[in-house]
């Protein structure tokens, strides 16, 4: 394990690859208190009639979270991640400062307004036209966990309302989870730098990416904004058993049509642009035999990016060439995952201040990619 007791309750490990890049992108937008790629995930709870004081029922349940995953309760320290048993009054006022009751607001408006925060950070928005329904709305930078994280990590909070059990704190640092580098074996030599450098220059080269008409305005960044589209059960099917009939994966699918849309709404100067972005990938199913306990840890980040680059095309070529792109193995890479983003991370620190920059023309396109 690389977590480290270094003194009586203090427990330490160093920020993997994948968190010293999330780390320091976080750290650039710090001046703006914006934080891009902080990650909100929000429900909507219905208790039922047998089930009264729902505060108090999720504020245990929150404290049972810490206990189980106490990555949850760990704060950032330069390249370091930190964790130290409690007392019981430093307890409460963790409980105090990372569980807020917010009224007269919604989820979609909180995740607008709030800024970073240290740590994780659960509110709580209770409705006022049912009061057995609670919303609920977790707030937290990227680099304690990554999407599928995020959505186990609100199953945990569930759980714990619906099966509560008494915790006694003063074990629980054996719950810590391992980093993604270390659970799943990420080590890199020095052909896998090469490897590595050889991707980044690849995705260099091929920049600016086909994009979106934005208009170049210096106004500063806004909060998280959220557009959904709606489908029917019956839709929903229907595109499924489309997908399924073209050995398609819904995720592979999403992207495509994204491109495919972008590409009609772009300027027509940059039609013949190549497609130049990435992907993210699940790593726990690369997780290493002896560190499977951790497989379903919510605060960790278990995720990897790889860049991949595509000329224009119809739908049915992009769908092809994405299906190959996220269906690839992991494991022959184990190694130029972690040298890839250690360069990325270098060339990030090398980039001018945010306010330096000129403003962007292509925005990269957000996609599907846990399906």
């Amino acid at each position: 394990m690389d977590w480290k007791e270094v003194c009586p309750g203090r427990f330490e490990r160093p920020l993997d690859s994948v968190e010293v890049f999330l780390h320091r992108l976080a750290a650039q937008w710090a001046p703006l208190r914006r934080e891009h790629w902080a990650v909100n995930v929000s429900a909507k709870l219905e208790f039922g009639p047998s089930l009264e004081n729902h505060q108090m029922l999720l504020r245990d349940a929150w404290k049972s979270v810490r206990f189980h995953h106490p990555d949850a309760a760990c704060t950032i320290e330069d390249d370091r991640k930190v964790y130290c048993t409690p007392s019981e009054e430093e307890l409460e006022s963790w409980m105090a400062s990372t569980l807020i009751v917010k009224e007269n607001t919604s989820a979609e408006d909180l995740a607008a307004s709030i800024g970073p925060s240290p740590t994780p950070v659960l509110y709580l928005i209770p409705s006022k036209e049912n009061l057995s329904v609670v919303q609920v709305l977790i707030h937290l930078s990227h680099v304690y966990l990554d999407g599928t994280g995020a959505f186990y990590l609100l199953q945990s909070i569930c759980k714990a309302v619906a099966e509560p059990t008494t915790v006694i704190f003063g074990t629980e640092s054996q719950n810590l989870a391992p980093s993604r580098d270390e659970a799943a074996g990420f080590q890199p030599n020095l052909e896998d730098f090469k490897v590595a450098k050889a991707l980044i220059e690849g995705y260099n080269a091929n920049l600016p990416s086909a994009g979106l008409p934005v208009e170049q305005s210096n106004m500063a960044p806004k909060g998280t904004y959220r557009e959904a589209i709606s489908r029917s059960p019956e839709e929903t099917f229907s595109i499924e058993q489309s997908c399924k009939a073209a050995s398609l994966s819904v995720t592979v699918a999403i992207h495509a049509v994204i491109i495919v849309a972008m590409q009609q709404l772009s300027l027509s100067s940059t039609t013949q642009r190549r497609y130049t972005s990435w992907g993210a990938f699940d790593v726990r199913p690369y997780i290493q035999p002896g560190y499977q306990r951790f497989n379903e840890s919510p605060v960790s980040v278990y995720a990897a990016g790889l860049p991949i680059t595509l000329a224009p095309s119809t739908f049915s070529e992009y769908a092809t060439n994405l299906q190959k792109f996220y269906k690839q193995s992991l494991s022959p890479l184990r190694g130029v995952l972690p040298a890839y983003i250690r360069q990325f991370t270098t060339a990030l620190d090398e980039t001018p201040p945010l306010t330096d920059r000129p403003p962007a023309t292509d925005p990269m396109l957000s996609k599907v990619v846990w399906g």
